[in-house]
């Protein structure tokens, strides 16, 4: 036989033997394409369900790392061995159910990523950036009331609106004084003028809910992301503004894809699937906002870089993540403190080490230089003083040490009005910040010690900025997507005790929050819930890390990517002779 009809035989005989695996990953895809629309209630009974699927899913993961280390994935698979029956069964559930997960993410609905259907998020994040020369961080909502009772009018009933200065509610009839309106005017060009017009017209055609618009903290992001989310929406129609918003569906994507090439494939689907089950993922919706993912996109990327080795972009991709949203700056103090350990102990500063550097300072120059360039001196003054107001404000959205801390056992919406309302909660956090700065500079100092008495690589490392992150702010809901450097950090190695628990403790959190909102919780409760899941997780992370400063394990850190070729098997069958 010869080298042609060997190979055919070959592709022939992996097709025949891999056909009931193919066949049930092409019988998932074909049933969420045909299931049709669901309803957000139903999604997230679906997003609870594959919580506790993916719990089992782990459980199955380990038992098989421990009964064989070298577990593959199952294309490097030759023989049909129990072992590779076994992989298979269980690779085919994981990406099974991942797929399911991005079906459910979306509703089983087309329309859901292929359209705008909630403009909440792009009227501050489109709208602002577009005009920030006119508007700054604080003219949005005036100027928003001004342009439609110009025109058509349909924001009439908007009696009042929340000044982003002192976040304040102000009577519009006070916040619109003749005064007001000609400052305003004033900002503007004629022709600006018209162009805003025409876009707030088309903003109040297609969306509704103006009353909460125009009592939320609008828009907050530093000056740094205004020149990247701005050129985008300077350049893009509002009729066009799809295209933009699915920027962030492509930079994703990329991420998973890096995700895979760094971890391998077992690991990009657990991410996969946490990121479709996720409550903190489900506002925005991926690819109905502008550049709300970038930080998550380029932080993940940037541990996958460190991975690979590659630091300079490392670096760069968190730098940037830092300079989108101010508080990824911390993911980076792990890293800072291995480089103290490193020059202590070799008295001078690694290659590796100057390579992060230099990422971080390129992308620092050219981002704050283009930001100066284009917007000024005065918009960095602008970002300090949004952000100092925005750290103070509360709200039922938010996640942290201080949520959990507050809650006094409130099930509706009469509770939590005995208790003082948000507005008591509110005072309760800021009350507390001491506390709660004091337990994150005690978390700080306990990385500190744990990289100096471990030899964990960067990239096991940076995901502890979360304890930290967690102790001193209450963030909102969706900036905990920022638990994907979590789940990637225990998928990769679930030979160890930590991973395992970690991971089913991410899932659990999962299904204990979607299950809350499914049975019709107030948002406040929901949210506390998550609070409360987190903050078990991370009194048990802290638990492992206390247990490895007093034992340290000194084996460099090395994660079981199922893309290796197991040992004692060849990666191709030898040609005949």
């Amino acid at each position: 036989m010869g080298n042609g009809q060997s190979r055919m035989a070959g592709v022939f005989h992996a097709i025949l033997s891999n056909f009931p695996y193919v066949a049930l990953l092409a019988g998932t895809v074909l049933w969420c394409v045909e299931k049709g629309p669901i309803s957000w209630h139903l999604s997230h009974k679906y997003a609870c369900i594959l919580s506790i699927v993916a719990v089992a899913i782990t459980v199955g993961f380990s038992m098989l790392r421990r009964c064989n280390p070298e577990l593959a994935w199952p294309w490097h698979w030759r023989k049909m061995s129990p072992k590779g029956i076994s992989s298979k069964i269980l690779f085919a559930v994981l990406i099974c159910t991942s797929i399911f997960g991005v079906f459910n993410y979306y509703k089983f609905d087309k329309k859901v990523l292929t359209t705008v259907r909630d403009y909440m998020d792009v009227i501050y994040y489109y709208t602002n950036s577009k005009y920030f020369d006119e508007l700054g961080h604080f003219d949005l909502y005036p100027a928003i009331l001004l342009a439609d009772q110009e025109g058509p009018n349909r924001l009439k009933r908007i009696r009042s609106f929340r000044d982003l200065r002192t976040y304040k509610h102000v009577r519009r009839t006070s916040g619109l004084t003749p005064k007001r309106i000609k400052e305003i005017k004033d900002n503007f060009s004629p022709e600006q003028w018209q162009a805003f017009q025409h876009d707030v017209n088309f903003l109040t055609q297609h969306y509704r809910n103006w009353k909460y618009v125009m009592a939320d903290r609008g828009y907050n992001p530093p000056a740094t992301w205004t020149v990247v989310g701005g050129t985008l929406s300077s350049a893009t129609p509002i009729e066009k503004m799809k295209y933009i918003t699915m920027v962030d569906f492509v930079l994703m994507a990329i991420m998973f894809v890096v995700i895979a090439r760094a971890y391998g494939m077992s690991v990009m689907l657990f991410a996969l699937l946490w990121y479709s089950l996720t409550f903190s993922g489900r506002w925005p919706i991926l690819g109905e906002a502008l550049l709300r993912f970038d930080w998550v996109a380029t932080s993940i990327m940037g541990i996958c870089m460190l991975k690979m080795k590659r630091h300079a972009m490392a670096g760069g991709l968190m730098t940037y993540a830092a300079l989108s949203r101010v508080f990824p700056a911390i993911f980076v103090f792990p890293y800072f403190v291995l480089m103290a350990r490193d020059w202590i102990r070799d008295r001078k500063l690694a290659t590796e080490h100057i390579r992060f550097l230099v990422g971080c300072t390129v992308v620092f120059t050219v981002l704050c230089g283009a930001t100066y360039v284009r917007l000024g001196p005065k918009a960095f003054v602008e970002t300090v003083e949004n952000l100092s107001v925005h750290a103070k404000s509360y709200s039922s959205h938010r996640v942290g040490l201080g949520d959990a801390l507050v809650y006094r056992g409130e099930q509706d919406k009469a509770d939590l009005a005995k208790s003082g309302g948000i507005a008591g909660k509110k005072a309760q956090v800021n009350a507390m910040k001491p506390l709660l700065y004091a337990a994150g500079c005690a978390t700080l100092a306990l990385i500190i010690i744990y990289v100096f008495r471990t030899r964990h690589a960067a990239f096991n490392l940076i995901m502890l900025s979360t304890i930290p992150l967690f102790c001193m702010t209450n963030a909102q809901t969706n900036y905990y997507n920022l638990r994907l450097m979590l789940i990637i950090a225990h998928a990769s190695d679930l030979k160890r005790w930590r991973n395992k628990v970690g991971l089913i403790l991410l899932f659990l959190v999962e299904t204990a929050t979607q299950f809350a909102m499914y049975k019709g919780y107030m948002r406040y409760l929901v949210t506390t819930v998550m609070s409360y899941g987190m903050l078990v997780y991370f009194v048990v992370l802290i638990g492992f890390m206390i247990a490895e400063i007093i034992k340290p394990d000194l084996e460099t850190d090395e994660p079981d990517t199922d893309d290796k070729v197991p040992r004692g098997e060849p990666e191709s069958e030898p040609e005949p002779a």
